[in-house]
């Protein structure tokens, strides 16, 4: 098949890719020059039993639970939705934020429901990318052909309502996930129009093997990287030195911010503990300033290019000058002792994410319960055909698959009939919702939502989610009275 484009946007329960849920799902493909491929996907989906719908989430989306339940598909049938077109060869999945955002919704959905969280994001030939990502590096580096809209604050909007109306887009409806994804495929036309050899540039920043050619050899040139909390008088861009690859994390890569001065830090190079003390004192002095270490993500599509593409004028105009910039690489160099402490640092880190992840629960283990073998994705494969056909699969010896795998079972069979599950349910559902105080504090939060203005919830939406969170209160035999003062 031909490379395409898979757009898609997710609108969601929340923000929290782990605790909260996708409830819309629309997708439209399109050829590599953008033409529209075939029809538009546009499907509702139920919110499992344990997720807890956010008030403001909700006011901003303007779906209603009712519809979502009448009207939704599951969310184990999602999976294969999101599957059949994602998975496609040759296809690059896209979106607005959809790297920060969205694909952490799909990498924790796929997850929970027994599917391999990451295959569909390299087989075949097929990749993932970011027009956010396109619209700051273009703002920052070929701003010409396309209209910014600017905040009071000095800063460019990058909002995708702001820049289509900026634009002259058709972007009729924010926040519903179709017309997101027609505004979205609108600016990607507009910048491939306007700046054609950065759009190009761009999407080949979404192989890893393009970023890691910009970033490699270690230490030896300089970068510029374009990034939200870079300041708005240098376009939101600055100059980088890419130094160690890190120690425990293979798509990272560290670097130092070359408008912080590295001599700065020279006298406390001599443990991992003076050099953290250093840091932290930096940070004190200049807390709105420039942070020394940055982190590259070489499969995110990072916005970095060479050094040399600013020119001698616009990099004197931002700051980031050449003799400045040369000198401070050539400090860099020469303090080998810096990235030394940078890799222990790093482990020590780790070893101590580790300890607190060793204590999470297990749906937010993806991270940090390491990669699923084959033999687990074939597990895995036999337990969601079991589930699909409403039986309870049974794995011993992995604790982990037990439990993602009864957790599956229980949230994609409406009425289970084994016990042991329910009862294992339950206390997880008290354990979630009542040990954080996260269901009083939604149910207030909804309770007191206005019916008009910012953050309002239409008198029926708010109505059907109070009902839900009775519901799910009772379920775990809670009341709710005091709960609506």
């Amino acid at each position: 098949m031909a490379a395409t484009f898979f757009w898609y946007d997710l609108e969601t329960s929340g923000t929290n890719a782990i605790d909260d849920r996708i409830l819309q799902f629309a997708g439209q493909r399109t050829d590599a020059d953008l033409n529209l491929v075939g029809e538009p996907v546009n499907q509702l989906v139920k919110p499992t039993e344990d997720a807890l719908l956010d008030p403001g989430a909700m006011a901003v989306t303007g779906l209603d639970p009712r519809a979502l339940m009448t009207k939704g598909c599951s969310e184990f049938a999602l999976t294969s939705l999101l599957l059949s077109h994602f998975a496609v060869p040759e296809t690059c999945v896209v979106g607005y934020n959809s790297l920060s955002f969205d694909d952490e919704f799909v990498r924790q959905t796929l997850f929970r429901n027994l599917r391999d969280p990451y295959a569909r994001e390299w087989q075949g030939g097929n990749s993932r990318w970011d027009i956010l990502g396109l619209m700051r590096m273009a703002y920052a580096l070929r701003p010409d052909g396309i209209h910014w809209p600017m905040r009071d604050n000095g800063r460019p909007s990058f909002t995708l309502v702001d820049l289509a109306r900026a634009n002259g887009i058709e972007h009729t409806s924010a926040h519903d996930a179709l017309s997101d994804i027609e505004a979205t495929i609108g600016l990607a036309r507009l910048v491939k129009l306007a700046q054609p050899k950065l759009f190009d540039f761009y999407f080949a920043l979404r192989q890893k093997q393009a970023v890691i050619n910009q970033l490699y050899p270690l230490g030896k040139g300089p970068l510029v990287h374009v990034a939200p909390y870079y300041p708005p008088e240098r376009r939101g861009l600055t100059a980088i030195l890419p130094l160690i690859a890190h120690p425990h994390f293979s798509n990272t890569v560290v670097c130092w911010d070359l408008t912080v001065p590295p001599r700065a830090f020279e006298a406390a190079l001599s443990s991992v503990d003076a050099f953290d003390t250093a840091l932290q004192n930096w940070g004190r002095e200049y807390e709105t300033g420039p942070r020394p270490l940055q982190s590259i993500a070489i499969n995110k599509s990072p916005p970095i290019a060479p050094y040399r593409t600013l020119g001698e004028e616009q990099a004197n105009a931002l700051g980031i000058g050449e003799s400045m910039v040369h000198e401070r690489v050539a400090d860099l160099q020469r303090m080998g002792r810096l990235r030394d402490l940078l890799s222990e640092r790093l482990l020590n880190q780790k070893q101590m994410q580790d300890e607190i992840g060793a204590d999470r629960d297990v749906d937010a283990s993806l991270y940090t319960g390491g990669f699923f073998s084959t033999e687990d994705l074939a597990t895995m494969e036999q337990a969601r055909q079991t589930i699909a056909s409403g039986g309870l699969p049974l794995v011993a010896g992995n604790e982990r698959l037990r439990l993602l795998i009864e957790r599956c079972y229980v949230r994609a069979t409406d009425m289970p009939s084994d016990q042991a599950p329910i009862q294992a349910w339950l206390t997880y559902l008290r354990r979630q919702w009542l040990d954080s105080g996260r269901l009083e504090d939604v149910f207030r939060r909804t309770h007191a939502a206005p019916s008009t203005g910012p953050g309002s919830l239409a008198a029926e939406v708010k109505q059907s989610l109070l009902q839900r969170l009775e519901d799910q209160a009772s379920l775990i035999g809670v009341p709710t009275a005091s709960w609506h003062g």
